[in-house]
């Protein structure tokens, strides 16, 4: 990926909750549009490949 100019940014434990707090209401706004069950779903994917 650095070969093509791809930047991989690591975040600290401390970081990574400050972008979750910070991004929550995106979850919140695609909830109300597509459903709970659907954000919910994507949600537990992304607590698995943590």
């Amino acid at each position: 990926m650095d070969a093509q100019g791809v930047k991989i940014t690591h975040l600290s434990p401390a970081e990574r909750e400050a972008f979750s707090k910070a991004t929550r209401g995106v979850y919140d706004k695609w909830k109300a549009k597509i459903g709970k069950a659907l954000v919910g779903q994507a949600e537990a994917d992304i607590a698995q490949a943590k």
